[in-house]
């Protein structure tokens, strides 16, 4: 099966999206940060403003600014992507290290309704977030009732499928950690106590609210 798909020339169909870019993402970051007299808010919703931030600047000892941009990353977590399921007698049990379960509809693909599915969460293999979605139980499911139907034909027991994503997949096809741009101010006095602190944020991941006391 792995020297079959090798032989597969594949041509994609990016759509509309296909001039986006990371640098394009992160450019239009800092454009917003730029766009406003009031920088580093970049007319973006603020977060919190706690006291006289600009006094405390202009009567500083010592102003200190830095920005950091941090890329797109996969979570890589040492186990690959996997799951484990057996359709059989109408009813899907599935073995899988999804961190929430229920947000992946895994009966869907076997055709079947939620309550005739049972769903064994293993702690297994790290997280960090990457399998909070697990479009591995919603192949597995399928691939799972595939197998059964066939072997049903056949005159066969069904058996239990083991889905295992290569680590290439598991890389190329993660949900990756969201990129983005931090711009730090931050106010000193003569004994170099900080006394303001300004913090613009932009980021392109599906979390659009930051507390503002999350702060590295």
């Amino acid at each position: 099966a792995q020297n079959a798909r090798k032989q597969l020339k594949v041509q994609w169909d990016e759509g509309p999206v296909a001039s986006q870019s990371s640098a394009g993402y992160m450019a239009q970051i800092k454009q917003l940060k730029d766009k406003t007299s009031e920088a580093p808010t970049g007319g973006g919703p603020r977060g919190a403003k706690d006291g006289d931030v600009e006094a405390a600047f202009k009567n500083a000892a010592k102003v200190v600014e830095a920005e950091y941009e941090f890329p797109l990353l996969a979570h890589a977590p040492l186990e690959p992507q996997n799951s484990t399921a057996w359709f059989k007698d109408g009813k899907l049990e599935i073995w899988s290290p999804s961190q929430i379960p229920g947000f992946q509809n895994a009966a869907v693909p076997a055709g079947i309704q939620n309550s005739d599915v049972t769903f064994h969460m293993v702690r297994a293999g790290g997280g960090f977030g990457r399998r909070l979605v697990s479009e591995y139980d919603i192949e597995v499911s399928k691939i799972a009732r595939m197998v059964a139907d066939e072997r049903a034909k056949a005159g066969q027991p069904s058996v239990p499928v083991k889905l295992l994503w290569s680590r290439e997949d598991d890389m190329a096809h993660d949900n990756y950690r969201p990129a983005g741009y931090h711009y730090f101010k931050g106010a000193l006095d003569a004994s170099g106590k900080l006394i303001a602190f300004r913090d613009y944020v932009g980021s392109y991941g599906a979390t659009s609210v930051i507390p503002a006391n999350e702060f590295p």
